[in-house]
């Protein structure tokens, strides 16, 4: 998306939300963009991650509607591939902490979209983050 647009979606969207705008109706659906955050992204057995993502239109960010924390691997997130999902704050973000067992994790961030806010937000992806959680024989005897 080019700046222009981006500009243009934003200052939309504030235009809309201070009701000088009319609001969306039909399939107008405004893209997002999901960035997501491991930490730390090595821990041994027992010790917890935080997995954060952002999601926002251009430089505003989205804050309604949940993300899901998945196996990038997997075809679908769900079942086994979801590791958790969290709501999205005011300030664009969700957040899950976790404990995970030994092994390579590929990670990503899905937020499902919206159909029922004002203009209606559609669904995107992160790139992916590997995690890996190490077993450490001294400390577990």
């Amino acid at each position: 998306m080019t700046i222009l647009k981006q500009r243009f979606v934003i200052i939309s969207l504030l235009l809309i939300g201070l009701h000088v705008l009319p609001r969306a109706t039909g399939s107008s659906v405004a893209p997002t963009t999901t960035e997501l955050s491991v930490s730390p992204r090595n821990v041994e057995v027992g010790g917890s991650v935080v997995m954060s993502a952002k999601v926002s239109v251009g430089a505003v960010p989205v804050q309604h509607g949940v993300v899901m924390f998945c196996d990038a691997e997997a075809s679908r997130c769900e079942g086994s591939a979801l590791f958790g999902s969290a709501q999205l704050t005011k300030n664009g973000t969700a957040s899950v902490r976790l404990t995970l067992g030994a092994g390579t994790y590929s990670i990503k961030a899905v937020f499902a979209g919206t159909s029922r806010t004002t203009p209606p937000f559609a669904a995107s992806s992160s790139g992916t983050q590997a995690l890996t959680v190490a077993f450490n024989a001294r400390t577990h005897q």
